[in-house]
């Protein structure tokens, strides 16, 4: 009797991603100190943890991006509103 295999794709259908509070108010974006976003990537560059960071309307809609270090402390190095 033959059985039917499933192979893996490599491919991940599901990701599960953190929020973190933005540091600081950025008023060309509409965010203040505390809102919160989605991390939705991180690097090491210098030896800081830098997160690229999704900032969203309670609608779910994107507002706009923030790059900011969280290691060794939380600070704000750019942002971008969605065009």
């Amino acid at each position: 009797m033959e059985t039917s295999k499933q192979c893996y794709s490599g491919r991940s259908l599901y990701v599960e991603r953190d929020l973190i509070p933005i540091p600081e108010d950025l008023p060309a974006i509409g965010v203040a100190g505390g809102d919160e976003g989605l991390i939705t990537d991180l690097s090491l560059k210098n030896n800081n943890v830098v997160a690229l960071v999704q900032i969203c309307y309670s609608t779910g809609q994107p507002r706009g991006w923030v790059e900011m270090s969280v290691v060794p402390e939380e600070k704000v190095l750019s942002y971008a509103a969605v065009a």
